[in-house]
């Protein structure tokens, strides 16, 4: 399936208020999402360059889907996020927000905006997905619902937490808590002190 998509650079100040990512384009979606069939999808990339100091810390907060944090060699992010939604109405209502911070973190949060509608969104039919590249060095704290949350290729490690989904730690130097209540806890080449733990899950180092 090939999604539209477009990219565009930003170059945040220190305090530049949350940016709202705009949808590329949206289509008919080939395979149902959720509970919905047919539904619509739409991608988004944004590169954010570093404004003054480095990215130190990246936050990504997701109750809406999986989410990827890789490492790469540059100073900034590259964040894909990938929405799906039953109808274009629906689609227009998730949001992904960016939060820059003057000491260097990076905020990610997911939502679905309630605006005028009074009709709640089920879970079961919307998802977020994000791909976030990120410089090597960052720190990461990441958090899922029941999405995957996967952390790639970092050099000094972070914290994940995932409520139901799976997660996965793989090249990744320094300190590492992860944990997920009734999902698989998968680490491999991990460098650095680990407190992993999974309530009803298995855990393989």
């Amino acid at each position: 399936m090939t999604a539209a998509r477009v990219a565009f650079a930003a170059v945040l100040a220190a305090a530049m208020p949350s940016v709202a990512f705009a949808d590329s384009d949206s289509r008919a979606a080939s395979r149902a999402v959720g509970d919905a069939a047919p539904g619509v999808l739409a991608q988004t990339e944004l590169d954010v360059a570093p404004a003054g100091k480095r990215i130190t810390r990246v936050e990504v907060d997701n109750p809406l889907g999986n989410v990827r944090v890789i490492g790469h060699d540059g100073p900034g992010l590259r964040i894909t996020a990938t929405k799906r939604a039953p109808d274009a109405a629906t689609l227009a209502r998730l949001r992904v927000s960016l939060t820059p911070d003057a000491a260097g973190p990076m905020r990610i949060i997911t939502a679905v905006d309630p605006g005028k509608e009074t009709r709640a969104v089920p879970r079961s039919q919307v998802q977020i997905d994000l791909v976030i590249e990120a410089p090597r060095d960052a720190w990461v704290d990441g958090r899922t619902g029941d999405g995957l949350l996967e952390l790639i290729n970092m050099d000094a490690g972070g914290e994940l937490d995932s409520a139901s989904g799976a997660v996965v730690v793989r090249n990744v130097s320094g300190p590492i808590t992860a944990h997920t209540v009734d999902a698989t806890l998968s680490l491999a080449e991990v460098f650095g002190i680990v407190e992993a733990g999974a309530l009803a899950g298995d855990v393989t180092l």
